[in-house]
Protein backbone atom coordinates (compact mmCIF):
# COMPACT_ATOMS: atom_id res chain seq x y z
CA UNK A 1 0.00 0.00 0.00
CA UNK A 2 0.79 3.61 -0.75
CA UNK A 3 0.60 7.33 0.29
CA UNK A 4 0.25 10.28 -1.16
CA UNK A 5 0.41 13.56 0.25
CA UNK A 6 -1.43 16.14 -2.12
CA UNK A 7 0.61 19.04 -0.89
CA UNK A 8 4.10 17.95 -1.54
CA UNK A 9 2.84 15.72 -4.45
CA UNK A 10 4.96 12.63 -3.11
CA UNK A 11 3.88 9.32 -3.32
CA UNK A 12 5.32 7.37 -0.34
CA UNK A 13 5.24 3.47 0.82
CA UNK A 14 2.82 2.67 3.85
CA UNK A 15 4.89 -0.20 5.19
CA UNK A 16 1.58 -2.82 4.75
CA UNK A 17 1.06 -5.34 2.91
CA UNK A 18 -0.22 -8.67 2.99
CA UNK A 19 -4.12 -7.92 3.58
CA UNK A 20 -7.11 -8.60 2.54
CA UNK A 21 -10.08 -6.02 1.46
CA UNK A 22 -10.29 -2.79 2.74
CA UNK A 23 -13.15 -0.26 4.11
CA UNK A 24 -11.99 3.34 5.11
CA UNK A 25 -13.20 6.01 7.33
CA UNK A 26 -11.22 9.27 7.21
CA UNK A 27 -7.55 8.62 8.94
CA UNK A 28 -8.87 5.19 9.91
CA UNK A 29 -9.11 1.63 7.76
CA UNK A 30 -10.73 -1.80 8.49
CA UNK A 31 -8.59 -4.49 6.88
CA UNK A 32 -9.11 -8.42 6.27
CA UNK A 33 -6.51 -9.82 8.10
CA UNK A 34 -5.25 -12.03 5.21
CA UNK A 35 -6.35 -12.48 1.19
CA UNK A 36 -9.58 -13.96 1.77
CA UNK A 37 -10.10 -17.28 -1.03
CA UNK A 38 -12.68 -18.56 0.27
CA UNK A 39 -16.23 -17.87 2.04
CA UNK A 40 -15.06 -19.01 6.15
CA UNK A 41 -15.10 -16.09 8.25
CA UNK A 42 -11.86 -14.32 9.03
CA UNK A 43 -9.87 -11.77 10.80
CA UNK A 44 -10.29 -8.37 10.76
CA UNK A 45 -8.15 -5.18 11.98
CA UNK A 46 -8.24 -1.50 12.37
CA UNK A 47 -5.09 0.52 11.03
CA UNK A 48 -4.39 4.59 11.23
CA UNK A 49 -3.03 6.65 8.76
CA UNK A 50 0.01 8.17 10.70
CA UNK A 51 0.75 12.37 9.72
CA UNK A 52 4.49 10.41 8.00
CA UNK A 53 2.13 8.09 5.40
CA UNK A 54 3.29 4.86 6.97
CA UNK A 55 0.60 2.98 8.94
CA UNK A 56 0.11 1.88 12.14
CA UNK A 57 -1.92 -1.07 13.38
CA UNK A 58 -4.61 0.57 16.15
CA UNK A 59 -6.51 -2.99 16.83
CA UNK A 60 -7.64 -6.68 16.36
CA UNK A 61 -11.46 -6.34 15.74
CA UNK A 62 -12.29 -9.94 15.70
CA UNK A 63 -10.65 -13.41 14.52
CA UNK A 64 -13.40 -14.93 13.13
CA UNK A 65 -16.32 -12.79 11.12
CA UNK A 66 -17.52 -12.79 7.84
CA UNK A 67 -17.70 -8.97 7.15
CA UNK A 68 -17.06 -5.54 8.80
CA UNK A 69 -19.55 -2.56 8.37
CA UNK A 70 -18.32 0.89 8.70
CA UNK A 71 -21.26 3.98 9.51
CA UNK A 72 -21.04 7.14 11.17
CA UNK A 73 -17.19 6.12 12.55
CA UNK A 74 -18.38 3.06 14.22
CA UNK A 75 -17.76 -0.53 13.12
CA UNK A 76 -20.02 -3.79 13.57
CA UNK A 77 -20.06 -7.26 12.80
CA UNK A 78 -21.21 -10.69 13.88
CA UNK A 79 -18.56 -12.16 16.02
CA UNK A 80 -18.70 -15.78 14.65
CA UNK A 81 -18.36 -18.73 17.50
CA UNK A 82 -15.95 -21.32 16.80
CA UNK A 83 -17.53 -23.79 18.51
CA UNK A 84 -20.85 -25.50 16.63
CA UNK A 85 -22.82 -25.46 19.88
CA UNK A 86 -21.94 -21.35 20.27
CA UNK A 87 -23.85 -18.71 19.70
CA UNK A 88 -23.00 -15.71 17.66
CA UNK A 89 -22.78 -11.92 18.98
CA UNK A 90 -23.80 -8.82 17.19
CA UNK A 91 -20.96 -6.00 18.25
CA UNK A 92 -19.77 -2.43 17.59
CA UNK A 93 -17.05 -0.37 18.52
CA UNK A 94 -15.44 3.13 17.24
CA UNK A 95 -13.59 3.52 14.17
CA UNK A 96 -10.53 4.25 16.79
CA UNK A 97 -10.88 0.86 18.27
CA UNK A 98 -12.43 1.96 21.60
CA UNK A 99 -16.13 1.60 23.18
CA UNK A 100 -16.98 -2.29 22.10
CA UNK A 101 -20.24 -2.88 23.08
CA UNK A 102 -22.31 -6.05 22.86
CA UNK A 103 -25.89 -5.31 20.96
CA UNK A 104 -26.75 -8.75 20.86
CA UNK A 105 -26.67 -12.78 21.18
CA UNK A 106 -28.39 -14.88 19.03
CA UNK A 107 -30.80 -17.49 20.30
CA UNK A 108 -33.08 -20.23 19.22
CA UNK A 109 -35.48 -17.80 17.20
CA UNK A 110 -33.26 -15.12 15.77
CA UNK A 111 -29.93 -16.89 14.02
CA UNK A 112 -26.97 -14.18 12.60
CA UNK A 113 -24.03 -15.08 9.92
CA UNK A 114 -22.97 -11.33 9.38
CA UNK A 115 -23.59 -8.17 8.82
CA UNK A 116 -25.83 -6.93 5.58
CA UNK A 117 -26.58 -3.17 5.96
CA UNK A 118 -26.48 -0.31 9.12
CA UNK A 119 -28.23 2.92 8.46
CA UNK A 120 -28.91 5.60 11.07
CA UNK A 121 -31.85 3.45 12.76
CA UNK A 122 -30.05 -0.13 13.01
CA UNK A 123 -28.24 -2.87 12.29
CA UNK A 124 -29.36 -5.65 9.60
CA UNK A 125 -28.07 -8.59 10.33
CA UNK A 126 -28.81 -12.25 8.30
CA UNK A 127 -28.43 -15.90 8.45
CA UNK A 128 -26.73 -16.71 5.51
CA UNK A 129 -29.21 -15.14 3.51
CA UNK A 130 -31.88 -17.58 4.82
CA UNK A 131 -33.58 -14.81 7.37
CA UNK A 132 -32.85 -11.07 8.70
CA UNK A 133 -33.32 -9.33 11.10
CA UNK A 134 -32.93 -5.84 12.62
CA UNK A 135 -31.35 -4.53 15.64
CA UNK A 136 -32.98 -1.41 16.47
CA UNK A 137 -30.94 1.31 18.17
CA UNK A 138 -33.46 3.19 19.92
CA UNK A 139 -35.53 -0.30 21.66
CA UNK A 140 -32.30 -2.49 21.42
CA UNK A 141 -34.32 -5.05 20.17
CA UNK A 142 -34.38 -7.40 16.93
CA UNK A 143 -36.96 -7.53 14.93
CA UNK A 144 -37.85 -9.59 11.55
CA UNK A 145 -36.98 -7.56 8.24
CA UNK A 146 -36.35 -7.42 4.68
CA UNK A 147 -33.87 -7.22 2.14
Amino acid sequence: MYSFNVNTKKIKRTGFKNFGAIKASGKYFVAEARKRTDVRSIGFDIYKFTNNGKVKKVKKITDNSFSVIIHNDSIYWVGVSKKTSGKNVLYTMKIDGTGKKKLFTENKNIKMSYVYEVDDDGVITTSRGANTYKYIFKTKKMKPTTI
